[in-house]
């Protein structure tokens, strides 16, 4: 049963398939690039935060 799992989580679904991605981050956007490069149906709900703490710094 885990081999099974394992097998099918692991494969892409075929180029007619719809796919959505939930979060943030770099992980979110290497994912999406990547899923870009084939005929895949991607949407996205992508979330953000900041708590200011470096505004109006200046960095070199």
């Amino acid at each position: 049963m885990l081999k099974t799992f394992l097998k099918h989580y692991f494969e892409l679904p075929t180029a007619n398939k719809r796919i959505a991605c939930l979060g943030g981050g770099v992980g979110t956007a290497q994912v999406l690039k990547g899923l870009k490069q084939e005929q895949y149906n991607v949407s996205a709900i992508v979330s953000m935060a900041d708590d200011g703490g470096s505004a109006g710094r200046v960095r070199p």
